[in-house]
């Protein structure tokens, strides 16, 4: 809402996330070699979950949306963790 006042972009953008999730299995599924939060102490959901949480209006959001949203808009983010003491730059 922040970004244009309205919520109208809200499902837009999680259907956006939902495609880079499906086009890009291996960089979010937990048992991948190639996932993207593999080196941070993270409880993740399985692949399967991760997708029905992506297109269940009102679930849970989880840390590896926030880095499939990031891919999606094609900003950067930053974000620290007290547990890690680590700055992940996506």
């Amino acid at each position: 809402m922040a970004l244009y006042a309205t919520d109208s972009y809200q499902v837009l953008l999680w259907l956006r996330i939902a495609v880079e999730i499906l086009a890009n299995q291996s960089m979010y599924n937990i048992t991948s070699t190639a996932f993207c939060l593999r080196d941070l102490p993270v409880v993740t959901p399985t692949y399967q979950q991760l997708l029905i949480n992506t297109l269940t209006d009102g679930s849970y959001a989880e840390l590896v949306h926030l880095v499939t949203a990031s891919n999606v808009l094609q900003i950067r983010v930053q974000f620290t963790s007290d547990a890690t003491s680590q700055v992940l730059k996506l």
